[in-house]
């Protein structure tokens, strides 16, 4: 009775994410003046004392057994022997079959802690399952090798709070807009079915309908184990802004969908599986095949666009974004859509879904697709028919008809190239996008995961404790600034 068959793995930060010392852990002292081995209190135990107790084992099958108790469960005890992979003195011939035994029964074992070197082999199968690899793994990449790697490759993962954290929020608003749009045309049904006489009694109905709708909408997302944050008490007081936010972008995808001829043809769509195929490159003796889900694609006639939904205000899919790696997804996505669908690319953007509340003043800026459209004038009529002369800017996208005196008077509609990008162009940075992909993979593949990230990735970086890294030592920096016309000539 006096000896416990199950051991509980406890383990804390030595460093903050500030990359200051830690003190002892308050909880664990707490449990070293609870409980005691033959008389003695607990006592930390790192891995020196690992390899001690290691090398005191004769029978391999028994070190293994005893190891994997020791650690309390083969996710802790693979965490030590990829440590232990590269520990000197230690029996390589011992560590094989250690590493053998955790591996025949736990397969994620591939999700853990990461010693400073691996093998080609070793590094294929962490960041390419299958020869899989998906854009935003590589957009991490470009960011900082460590960041992705700890990020996609070992998949480390933060502890979960209660708090309702900006990234809930963006990912909620995400899912409110998906859901609106796969319903939107009942509620237009319904606001078609009332009757109404004036356009006052219209807009005040369709409110109240819209309203209704989006409350239904929040309502079944928060019976959704995924947003359990939202139903607890200490996070009600955000419902009431919530909701209005929620009303707030279900109004301007109402309004964008009445201005434009584009429809929505695929929501949530994933290309590598059931959906779509998936992307086939080559990078030296290897084929890989690029998957992932696009958030929305938008069709008329022959036409398409993509947008892709994000938390926060951050990226444009401008040429400096996209040269240095930074946002390279919407590109990469429309070339590979591009041979699936069989239509004409006209644009790629992005869609900000605000997980912070700005001021009533400024609501009417709040939503806007971001990226780039094509020069092409039928394209841009479609894509808002509400932009005139007398309206020459559109709410929508980025785009402004030239209303100069000589144009007003030939009663041509041309548009401002400012906001536009010739096709030759988009096609070049769909191009880039494909070659910075494979760029990527041979880094990868040769093993490079130190950090060296560019600014402002250690903002918020959940992994700041772990890589130590300095920022006295600065940071990849944007050496030039890259305009579209770069994109002219295939580079």
């Amino acid at each position: 009775l006096l000896t416990a068959s199950k051991k509980v793995f406890i383990s804390y930060s030595l460093m903050s994410n500030s990359r200051d010392k830690l003190l002892p852990s308050g909880f664990v002292s707490g449990l070293q003046k609870i409980f005691s081995v033959n008389g003695q209190p607990l006592s930390p135990m790192r891995t020196a004392d690992y390899i001690s107790f290691l090398k005191t084992q004769q029978d391999t099958y028994k070190l293994c057994e005893d190891f994997v108790y020791f650690c309390a469960s083969k996710q802790n005890a693979m965490h030590e022997v990829l440590k232990l992979k590269y520990e000197s003195d230690f029996n390589k011939s011992v560590l094989t079959s250690l590493f053998e035994f955790i591996k025949s029964d736990f397969k994620n074992y591939g999700e853990r802690n990461v010693p400073e070197k691996f093998s080609p082999e070793e590094i294929a199968e962490l960041n390419f399952p299958n020869n899989t690899v998906t854009v935003s793994k590589v957009e991490k990449y470009y960011s900082c090798p460590f960041k992705q790697f700890a990020n996609y490759a070992l998949k480390l993962k933060e502890r979960d709070v209660s708090e309702v954290l900006p990234f809930d929020i963006g990912n909620f608003l995400h899912k409110i807009a998906e859901e609106f749009l796969n319903h939107k045309n009942d509620f237009v049904n319904r606001i078609n079915s009332q009757n109404i006489v004036s356009k006052n009694e219209k807009k005040n109905k369709t409110n109240l309908i819209l309203i209704n709708v989006v409350k239904n909408i929040i309502e079944k997302l928060k019976a959704n184990k995924k947003f359990y944050k939202f139903n607890l008490k200490l996070n009600r007081n955000i419902a009431g802004i919530l909701e209005k936010e929620s009303i707030r972008l279900c109004e301007f995808l109402l309004y964008s969908q009445s201005v434009s001829k584009f429809r929505p043809a695929y929501l949530e769509v994933f290309f590598g599986g059931k959906g779509f195929p998936s992307y086939e490159i080559k990078v030296g003796e290897n084929v890989f095949y690029i998957t992932g889900i696009v958030d929305r694609i938008d069709i008329y006639n022959d036409m398409f666009i993509i947008i892709d939904y994000k938390s926060g205000t951050e990226g444009t899919g401008g040429a400096s974004e996209l040269y240095y790696g930074d946002k390279i997804q919407i590109y990469a996505y429309l070339k590979i859509l591009e041979k699936i669908l069989n239509k004409k690319p006209c644009g790629a953007f992005y869609f900000p879904v605000k997980n912070e509340y700005k001021d009533e003043k400024n609501k009417e800026k709040e939503y806007q697709l971001k990226g780039k459209a094509i020069d092409d004038t039928m394209f841009l009529t479609a894509m808002d028919t509400s932009v005139n002369f007398n309206n020459p800017t559109s709410k929508i996208f980025s785009c402004k008809l030239n209303s100069s005196k000589k144009i007003l008077e030939s009663g041509e509609k041309k548009y401002s190239k400012i906001y536009t990008i010739s096709s030759s162009i988009l096609s070049n940075m769909e191009e880039y996008s494909i070659k910075m992909v494979e760029n990527a993979i041979k880094e990868m593949l040769e093993g490079n995961i130190l950090p060296s990230p560019r600014k402002n990735a250690c903002n918020f970086c959940k992994f700041a404790s772990l890589c130590g890294y300095d920022k006295k030592q600065g940071f990849r920096d944007s050496v030039y600034k890259i305009i579209n016309s770069f994109f002219e000539s295939e580079n």
